[in-house]
């Protein structure tokens, strides 16, 4: 881990003073001042700040029950957070986005490498959405998706599991479950659309093996468990 980082993760300052502190010659790795800020801190290695030793907190880990209405941004002039929620948001991030109006599972957390972890289509995770839509889907909407869909971008999207739930006939509303491994722009809403519907209600219900409890009230969350945090490792 680079060393300014380090800093930062031990709560010493931002990213940006923890640089001007290394440069300015207060910062020691095993007994030596470094002044390099990418130095590699390497573990089992004791770093200090004015001569006292620092270590990093434990990490934090939180499944987050996203109501409507506000947005996963840490800072924003117009729209509430997510962060409001939490009772010490500092240093946290939450692992992907989800819309506005986008309910359900956000996982947040103050480890940066499981959230790459998490995001990155290569390691292919998949997270589940419920939605409902307006409009009937299309006959062959599970096979389309199932084999990659064009929503307009450059590529198709990878594959994908639809399962229609319940169509009814009557309100011309389609209810159904959607699991993707990617994370383009509206992405599940874009699928629905080129299906012939359009979503009114969203929901995300599960991330890999990681279900939404189904007792955890909007606008509250839980800490993983390390069976679930290693489940991503």
């Amino acid at each position: 881990m680079r060393l300014d980082r380090y800093l930062a993760d031990c709560k010493v300052g931002t990213r940006n003073e923890c640089k001007k502190l290394i440069k300015a010659g207060r910062v020691s790795v095993m007994g030596s001042f470094v002044t390099d800020c990418a130095y590699q801190v390497k573990e089992g290695d004791e770093v200090a700040f004015d001569g006292k030793s620092i270590t990093l907190p434990g990490k934090r880990y939180f499944l987050f029950n996203k109501p409507a209405g506000v947005i996963c941004a840490n800072e924003d002039n117009v729209n509430e957070t997510i962060f409001k929620y939490f009772d010490d948001p500092g240093g946290l991030i939450s692992v992907g986005r989800l819309d506005k109006d986008t309910e359900g599972l956000l996982i947040v957390t103050d480890d940066g490498d499981l959230c790459h972890r998490i995001i990155s289509p290569k390691k292919e995770i998949q997270k589940r959405y419920y939605f409902e839509a307006k409009g009937e889907l299309k006959d062959d909407a599970a096979k389309l998706v199932s084999e990659g869909l064009d929503i307009g971008d450059e590529k198709l999207t990878r594959p994908g599991i639809l399962e229609i739930s319940h169509v009814n006939p009557d309100s011309g509303i389609t209810k159904g479950y959607l699991t993707i491994t990617e994370g383009r722009f509206h992405q599940v809403k874009r699928m629905i659309y080129a299906l012939g519907g359009e979503v009114i209600y969203l929901r995300r219900v599960a991330i890999g093996s990681i279900k939404l409890d189904s007792d955890l009230e909007k606008g509250t969350y839980r800490y993983l468990s390390t069976e679930e945090i290693e489940s991503f490792k």
